[in-house]
């Protein structure tokens, strides 16, 4: 599944360069760097992508395994979330809010 999550305004200066690369390792362990994006994986998910489109835009791409226990997957989507707080610069809570905003503004 590949999303794509908007990054605070002013946030950018804390993921440029290689810090973004130190975060991923930090929640996720090892990481693999190919072609500016990064490869890693954890817990329930198999693989993780992750680049920076551009200085306003961050995008992940999941793929589950294909057996992991119910614990296994709530550690995974805890760590997930902190990890996006952190790059992002927005919550749980204000990344619903601009997806919503999205998907809204997309129907018109």
């Amino acid at each position: 599944m590949v999303r794509e999550y908007p990054i605070k305004r002013g946030h950018y200066k804390h993921i440029e360069g290689d810090k973004l690369r130190k975060i991923i390792e930090d929640f996720f362990g090892h990481v693999e760097e190919r072609n500016g994006k990064y490869y890693t994986s954890f817990g329930s998910l198999a693989k993780i992508e992750i680049y920076l489109k551009d200085k306003r835009t961050l995008v992940v791409s999941t793929t589950p395994k294909e057996t992991y226990s119910k614990e296994e997957a709530l550690e995974t989507l805890r760590r997930y979330n902190r990890f996006l707080d952190v790059v992002t610069g927005y919550t749980a809570k204000e990344r619903a809010e601009k997806l919503k905003k999205s998907v809204l503004k997309s129907e018109k």
